[in-house]
């Protein structure tokens, strides 16, 4: 930061010299004469084009480098999957747990979230397992999963599909039989 406030400096320094140097020049020299603000102005564009220059490689490469960690980054939903209401605690494995889904649910799959409250809330849930999507409605889920349940309710989603794939105790994925 402080280097970079350095450079920043450095620069505004050789405008000001720049700009000194021409509006001296002008008043040595003979033939006609362009009033100060107007060197002025040549000036700052002349340097504004080679600080472009100097400086084009390297926020091209820092613009690169942002849209890359954008595509498939979390850091927008860190605060999601990390915040807590007061008086709730937060669960981390829940974190792990929704990961493990993610790697497993295909693509545009509709699943349906066994009874569940938070945190993280089910919006953070919704937007963390994208493609997939929560089915509503008339949508019939293809896929249940259950989130910190009781043993019994996990034994009720083993019964619905005896392939279900149990992450730890009370955490399920499991694939809703099609009628």
């Amino acid at each position: 930061m402080i280097h970079e406030l350095g450079k920043l400096a450095g620069e505004i320094a050789g405008a000001i010299a720049v700009v000194g140097l021409l509006v001296v020049g002008q008043k040595r020299g003979g033939g006609r004469r362009l009033p100060w603000p107007s060197l002025a102005a040549i000036g700052l564009a002349g340097l504004l084009c080679v600080s472009l220059l100097l400086h084009a490689r390297s926020t091209a490469s820092t613009l690169h480098q942002a849209s890359r960690h954008a595509v498939g980054a979390r850091a927008g939903l860190e605060h999601c999957l990390t915040e807590s209401p007061i008086g709730q605690r937060l669960v981390p494995e829940r974190i792990t747990f929704l990961d493990w889904v993610k790697a497993r649910l295909p693509p545009r799959a509709l699943y349906g979230v066994d009874p569940y409250s938070g945190p993280p809330d089910l919006w953070c849930v919704t937007v963390v397992l994208l493609p997939a999507l929560p089915a509503s409605g008339a949508d019939r889920a293809a896929w249940t999963i259950a989130a910190g349940v009781p043993p019994a309710t996990q034994a009720s989603i083993d019964d619905v599909d005896h392939a279900a794939k149990v992450f730890a105790p009370g955490y399920v994925l499991a694939r809703n039989s099609q009628r």
